[in-house]
């Protein structure tokens, strides 16, 4: 799990919850 790229994710997740799922499932 990558810490630095999860908080980057997870700003955006806050707008794109279902869109960070996708990029989630991609890595």
């Amino acid at each position: 799990m990558h810490h630095h790229f999860t908080s980057n994710i997870c700003i955006k997740s806050v707008q794109d919850k279902k869109r960070t799922t996708d990029i989630t499932l991609s890595i």
